[in-house]
Parts: C-alpha cells; structure tokens; sequence
C-alpha cells in the first residue's frame, strides 16, 4: 500500500511538471509576431466610393491607420492617424486601440486577420449596439 501511494504521489508530481510548460508564452509571442510589422487591409466598397483601410501595428506597442478613399481608381483622399495599442487579457485575443477601441480578435494568421471591433471591452459587454466586423488581408512585411 505505501508503495502505491508513493508512485501515486511521483506520478502526479511529475505530471505537474509536465503540465507546467512555456506554451502561454510561445502562444502569445505568436500572436505578436503575426500581429506585428505587416499591413493589415481592410477594404470598403461603398459605390460611388471605395475606401482601403490600412493598419500597422508595431512591436513597441504603436501602431498606425492610413485610410485611402477612391473615386474612380484614384486617391481622391488619404489620412494617417497614429495610435497606441495593447492586449487586454493574457490569452492575447482582445486588442485595446487607445482611440477607445477593442478589437477581440476571431481569426489570426500570417495573411488573414479578423477582429470584431465594439467601443467597449467585449468580455465585460458582450451585448453591444456597435459592432463592426473588419476581414483583414496582409499585404506584406513593412520591412521588406
């Protein structure tokens, strides 16, 4: 009996070791590196208009938005704003913009990045009456 219990006790011992690993970390740097150093497009077809919106988000926790608006192919009107942005929440699926966004984040990888954007934190407020669903593409590395 006390053998038993002995090996009952290293078995869970060790699986609490095991179970103690760094995947929360490596999970979460892969979000910032998929999350970071591209430009993000959305676009916006509104007839006679279109609008291309364009998100960078850097490492350093700044980031920037340059919205082109056509008319006929053309840049009828370009605007660059800067923002500061953060994640809520450890599990890194909720961005904060400081422009009094959240982004809660529904898909992520090196080429789609879909968010559901609410002007207030979607975990506290699930039920709110602005709700804006934006279906990024990558359009490539800044730093190439």
């Amino acid at each position: 009996m006390n053998s038993t219990y002995k090996l009952l006790v290293i078995f869970v011992f060790s699986f609490c070791l095991i179970s103690c690993t760094t995947e929360d970390y490596y999970t979460s740097n892969d979000v910032v590196e998929k999350l970071t150093n591209k430009i993000w497009v959305n676009i916006i077809k509104d007839k006679p208009k279109t609008m291309c919106e364009q998100y960078v988000f850097l490492k350093n926790g700044t980031g920037y938005q340059v919205v082109l608006e056509y008319q006929n192919k053309e840049v009828e009107k370009e605007k660059k704003s800067y923002f500061h942005w953060t994640f809520m929440y450890p599990d890194n699926k909720v961005i904060y913009i400081d422009w009094g966004l959240y982004w809660k984040i529904n898909s992520l990888s090196d080429v789609v990045f879909n968010v559901e954007e609410t002007y207030d934190d979607p975990y506290q407020t699930p039920s709110q009456l602005y709700k804006r669903k934006l279906e990024m593409t990558s359009k490539n590395s800044i730093f190439m």
